[in-house]
């Protein structure tokens, strides 16, 4: 039996990045139906493929059925921060993230450049700074993407009219530790 998931498994890994949504939503139903519902991997993926499709309505119902234990899974919220990043709207990537600490779950490094990301496209660069200090207080400002996400949302904030020394200083600050 645990041959077969194993099978199963892998092989819903190798046709999901290449379905169609409707291949995808039969996928689905295959998931739900099977021991696969609770596989954190598989639901990931799977999550994260439903993405990709312009909307977020139907990631939004995969995610909203699914248990505490894998909605508290810090793989799943990077894959619906990931896709509101992509296809807004913006300010619920920004709420994902900040209801994860509320849900006992720790940001990284792939989490922060697409919550950077969307608070650049909402112009909240405050807040952008905001979780620059919590990046750097958790030790993220090493990481490549997370250190290009920094360094893009001063140079945007600097193209947005709004140019001072200290935005300056802090772009050339976070391009000089890259």
């Amino acid at each position: 039996m645990q041959a077969m998931a194993y099978s199963l498994e892998f092989t819903l890994s190798k046709l999901s990045p290449q379905c169609a949504f409707k291949q995808l939503q039969q996928i689905h139903a295959l998931i739900v139906t099977t021991p696969l519902n609770q596989n954190i991997q598989i639901f990931s993926k799977f999550l994260r493929r439903s993405t990709e499709f312009g909307s977020m309505e139907y990631p939004n119902l995969i995610f909203s059925q699914l248990g505490h234990q894998l909605s508290t899974d810090i793989v799943i919220q990077n894959a619906m921060i990931r896709g509101y990043d992509i296809n807004g709207p913006f300010e619920q990537c920004v709420s994902v993230f900040d209801e994860m600490p509320l849900r006992g779950i720790k940001p990284h490094n792939f989490t922060y450049p697409y919550v950077l990301n969307s608070r650049t496209k909402l112009g909240w660069y405050r807040k952008g700074k905001q979780v620059h200090c919590h990046i750097v207080k958790h030790g993220f400002e090493s990481n490549l993407a997370v250190a290009n996400a920094v360094f893009n949302m001063y140079v945007d904030y600097c193209d947005s009219g709004v140019v001072n020394y200290r935005t300056l200083n802090d772009a050339r600050k976070v391009f000089d530790d890259m």
